[in-house]
């Protein structure tokens, strides 16, 4: 999230030319922004400042997706209804151990 705020002059923008050829671009900051601002209050801040910077980078014709997406898990896909529990959620991802 922070990165966010200068995402092309962090160490990891290696995508900056494909960004600059792109028709769309997804930019998922997961779940993590709840830990800076749990209410949520700067956020259309933090989307509009970020969607500036991406702009001026992307071609005109280019789409923009900012989204806030959990990870899913394995089948999430063919679930019919949300999973009962955290712990039902931890045992989807494959434990509590889990990483990616």
């Amino acid at each position: 999230v922070d990165e966010l705020r200068r995402p092309l002059s962090a160490p990891w923008a290696w995508w900056e030319p494909l960004l600059r050829r792109a028709d769309i671009v997804v930019a998922n900051v997961g779940h993590h922004y709840r830990a800076l601002d749990g209410r949520y209050a700067r956020y259309g801040a933090m989307v509009r400042a970020a969607l500036a910077r991406f702009d001026a980078r992307m071609p005109p014709h280019a789409h923009l997706v900012f989204r806030t997406s959990n990870i899913g898990h394995l089948g999430c896909e063919r679930a019919a209804a949300p999973l009962p529990s955290r712990a039902a959620a931890w045992s989807a991802l494959g434990g509590w151990e889990w990483s990616a």
